[in-house]
This record gives structure tokens, C-alpha cells and sequence, in this order.
């Protein structure tokens, strides 16, 4: 009796591309890392550090996700990997509203919304639990930026209270 003749291997393609092409952003950056003009002030870490280790994890994540992609087998033809269409959905209108509204509303109530956009497309919840952390981290990570990095970052609504 001869054996089931078995299905042709078929490499999981899509992961293979995503991950080449993170690869790639992080050579991109590398290289423009490479042209950037310092100062010879800066001593060890200056501001070559952060697009260094951006273009390394680039270069890290991206060969871990090709090579497990060419490893992995794609599902069988005619499967589809299940999508969760609602969450998807919830998160693209999360940061939608982070896109349109934040220079009107303000830094912190847009990256709350979206923080709350975040959880409740995760699955929890608790809204307003959510809100109130979401409000917390986005205040804190605003006062950070403004008051302690002297960055600009739009107020909005909170502009004469913080």
C-alpha cells in the first residue's frame, strides 16, 4: 500500500515579507543614522543613541520574523487565520481619533480615548477604569514631554490647567 501522498510545503509568505521589510526600515535607519552631523560635544550617549537602538531592534524583530515565517508552514489552502473584525475596527477608530482630533482636544484626552480604544479592543471591560488610567498615563507622559523635555505637544482643552 503506498503511503498518502502529502501536501507541498508552502512557506507562510506573509511573515517572511513583513519581516524582510522591517529588516529594511532598520538598515534605512542605520544608514541615515550614519549621516547624521554630532557635535563633538556629546560624549557616549548622544543624539546617534536612540536611532541606533531603533534601527537595531528593527534589524532583530524583523530577521526573528522572517526566519520563523520561513520556518512555519502557511495555513492549508482555503484556511484563513481568524481576524476579530470588531477589535480591529474599535483600534483604527481609536487612532483615527488620535489623527483628527488631537490638535483641537488636547494630547492627553486623545491618547486617553485611545488608551480606552486600546483596552476595550483587548477585551476588558471596564471603561472607565480605562478612561481614568488612560488620563493618568497621558497626563504624565505630557508633563513629561513639556515640562521636563521642553517639547510642544498640543494642550487642547487642558490648556490653561496644565
Amino acid at each position: 500500500m503506498a503511503a498518502p501522498l502529502a501536501e507541498p510545503r508552502r512557506r507562510a509568505w506573509a511573515e517572511v515579507a513583513y519581516g524582510l521589510a522591517l529588516a529594511a526600515a532598520g538598515l534605512a535607519i542605520g544608514g541615515m543614522t550614519l549621516g547624521l552631523k554630532v557635535a563633538p560635544l556629546y560624549a557616549k550617549v548622544g543624539p546617534k543613541a536612540f536611532p541606533w537602538a531603533v534601527a537595531a531592534a528593527l534589524l532583530l524583530v524583523g530577521g526573528v520574523l522572517a526566519w520563523r515565517g520561513w520556518r512555519q508552514l502557511a495555513p492549508a489552502a482555503g484556511q484563513r487565520a481568524p481576524r476579530d473584525l470588531p477589535a480591529l475596527l474599535i483600534l483604527g477608530l481609536g487612532l483615527l481619533q488620535q489623527v483628527l482630533l488631537v490638535r483641537w482636544a488636547g494630547f492627553v484626552p486623545c491618547s486617553a480615548v485611545l488608551f480606552l480604544a486600546v483596552a476595550v479592543a483587548f477585551g476588558r471591560r471596564r471603561p472607565l477604569v480605562d478612561l481614568a488610567i488612560g488620563l493618568a498615563l497621558a497626563l504624565a507622559v505630557y508633563l513629561v514631554f513639556t515640562r521636563l523635555l521642553g517639547l510642544t505637544l498640543p494642550a487642547g482643552w487642558l490648556k490653561g490647567l496644565v
